[in-house]
């Protein structure tokens, strides 16, 4: 199985703090220049067909110290996650890094940030006692589209990122799902519908029933699987 995890915004919204230069200059997510320009395109065998894997570069400490908060719902209460995936970055609990990075040797990146919660508008901000950290994913897969959209799945594909059309291939090619089954833990990067550079999308990460078997057993908030089409509230994890 591959598990796909997608944090929902109904009753958490999740902001973070833009890093700063050395020099105090406020700025966006990593540039192209220093981060998928450095992509390094790891060999693969014959067996790897449809589907290119590369290794991200580790990135300089002031871009992955940005702080996050998280703003609650109050008419809808709900465990603060341990695994946070959304346009902002990924967040996850020092449980599961510790987990990350056990199962995976790829050697992703993390960086120690301070966390809050607050109520609606920003309202009693407050430090979160869970322990956060950013995380840099370090393994990017692009997988060939194909002619034809992926049916049957228990959620709703990300339309402009063309999820529904790699998924497709994965799931018409036994050979190639048996590889990407193995990967612990992976994002998707490629082509999107407007046709212009390739792109990456925080929102959506891919893992392995490896892990999501330590997750599970760990007991982490945030990885509830789909009971029913698009979850329910506290469900984030899909299924491929």
């Amino acid at each position: 199985m591959i598990y796909r995890l997608s944090s929902k915004f109904e009753e958490l919204y999740y902001s973070a703090d833009r890093p700063a230069t050395p020099d105090g200059i406020m700025q966006g997510g990593a540039e192209e220049g220093e981060f998928e320009y450095q992509f390094e395109e790891q060999p693969l065998d014959l067996t790897w067909q449809h589907c290119r894997v590369f290794k991200a570069p580790i990135l300089p400490e002031w871009r992955m110290s940005r702080d996050l908060t998280i703003e609650k719902n109050v008419k809808y209460p709900i465990e603060m996650p341990d695994f946070i995936a959304w346009q902002g970055g990924i967040y996850v609990s020092d449980i599961v890094k510790e987990i990350i990075e056990e199962v995976d040797e790829i050697g992703h990146q993390f960086w120690p940030v301070s966390a809050f919660k607050c109520g609606k508008n920003g309202v009693n901000k407050e430090a979160l006692d869970k322990i956060y950290y950013r995380m840099n994913m370090r393994r990017f897969v692009n997988i060939a589209f194909a002619d034809t959209s992926a049916s049957s799945l228990d959620f709703s594909p990300t339309e402009t990122m063309m999820e529904d059309r790699y998924l497709s291939t994965v799931r018409s090619d036994q050979d190639l799902r048996a590889i990407i089954e193995s990967l612990p833990i992976w994002q998707h990067y490629g082509q999107t519908r407007s046709k212009g550079r390739w792109k990456i999308y925080d929102h959506v990460i891919y893992f392995s029933e490896l892990l999501m078997s330590e997750l599970r057993e760990a007991g982490i908030n945030g990885v509830m699987e789909y009971s029913k089409y698009e979850g329910t509230k506290q469900e984030m994890v899909g299924h491929v």
